[in-house]
């Protein structure tokens, strides 16, 4: 299952061995980058990350992250991605997060 930022909030249903990818855009050159807060657990486990610049070489221009998760334990967990700045102690920018029930 894919599932981009107009995911967030809401609830999946899924089964054991399923694999999830959350992708975001992210731009990097402002600073704020999406880190993992929580992987799901116990239910899914936090597979792979990866970043694809953008394809265009505008200014600012977003690429986008891509999150790997796995399904391993029937049960419930919740994902949650934020955008922060590595060198700031502020509140993230964004926040993304999905309620996952494993069947």
């Amino acid at each position: 299952m894919h599932l981009d930022e107009s995911a967030s909030g809401t609830e999946l249903r899924l089964r054991a061995g399923d694999t999830l990818e959350v992708t975001l855009a992210e731009t990097p050159t402002t600073g704020y980058r999406w880190r993992l807060v929580s992987d799901g657990a116990p239910a899914c486990r936090a597979g792979s990350d990866r970043f694809e610049p953008p394809s265009s070489m505008t200014p600012g221009a977003p690429g986008r992250h891509t999150f790997t998760f796995t399904t391993v334990q029937r049960g419930a967990g919740e994902i949650v991605l934020v955008s922060v700045r590595s060198f700031s102690g502020a509140e993230p920018a964004r926040r993304f997060s999905v309620h996952a029930v494993v069947e």
